[in-house]
């Protein structure tokens, strides 16, 4: 497998017929077009691909240069995979490929958003690759059901431990929360269940198929919402073996739920 920049316009075009396929977007509002990818290569962004020897895309991720007060970062805006190629390692791939183009900008992290209730993607963000979520945004982009969380994934090798570090920490604390005799989580109606210790907060929800289920949406969104504001960070969303992973304190919750676990920064 080679990835490699999205600099001709063949690329491009392939690319843009990748995202329209994957997302189904009819309204030309979502759409990435070649001039776009052109403008990222040429000034400090990021567009690279993976392609068939006949010039088809099987997957792709665009981005670009940032500045806030920590810093110089990248925001990966997409990454996309065609349905054939989902699950075989190709989005970690493209998410490394664009990392190491990110440091070679000079970025120390690289940033991008996804849906709180997309419970796999969620486990990806945050245990795989080892992101940290530190803001979240209701309707993120102004319309009902867009909440996306904000992940910033280190590249500097010194903060990457220490996000390492507290991730570990993090799930201790959790552990510890879910077993011990004081605390009891408190449920709403929707059945997210949230339980906050002296540290750590643990926010869990139904899954419906590896995402949580609509009707959860609000109410984890919400309970997301509240442990940010109270100056917490995502640090990992672990689901129980029915959901095909195993990770985070599950052991003792219903089978088929997502547990969110939030730590200091």
């Amino acid at each position: 497998m080679s990835i490699v920049p999205l600099d001709t316009l063949a690329r491009q075009r392939a690319a843009a017929v990748l995202y329209r396929e994957v997302f189904a977007y009819a309204d030309t509002d979502h759409s990435v077009n070649p001039k776009l990818l052109q403008g990222l290569v040429d000034n400090g962004g990021t567009a690279l691909g993976v392609f068939t020897a006949d010039g088809r895309a099987l997957g792709f991720c665009y981005g670009f240069s940032a500045i806030d007060a920590s810093g110089l970062y990248h925001y990966s805006q997409a990454t996309v995979i065609a349905a054939s190629e989902q699950g075989r390692g190709l989005g970690r791939a493209l998410k490394h490929a664009q990392a190491d183009a990110a440091r070679a900008l000079g970025a120390r992290s690289m940033r991008w958003t996804y849906d709180p209730a997309l419970t796999r993607n969620a486990h990806f963000n945050l245990d795989v690759l080892g992101g940290v979520g530190i803001r979240f945004r209701h309707d993120y982009y102004g319309e009902p059901g867009t909440d996306r969380v904000v992940v910033d994934w280190p590249l500097d090798p010194e903060l990457a431990a220490a996000a390492a570090s507290r991730r570990v920490r993090a799930l201790a604390d959790a552990s510890s929360l879910a077993a011990s005799t004081d605390v009891e989580g408190r449920a709403d109606a929707a059945g997210v269940v949230v339980a906050t210790g002296a540290d750590v907060r643990t926010i869990s929800a139904p899954l419906d198929g590896g995402a949580v289920a609509p009707v959860h949406r609000p109410a984890l969104g919400a309970a997301i919402a509240a442990a940010m504001a109270d100056g917490l960070v995502a640090r990992s969303c672990g689901l129980d073996s029915r959901s095909g992973v195993s990770d985070g304190p599950t052991a003792d919750l219903p089978p088929a739920r997502a547990v969110y676990v939030f730590g200091g920064r």
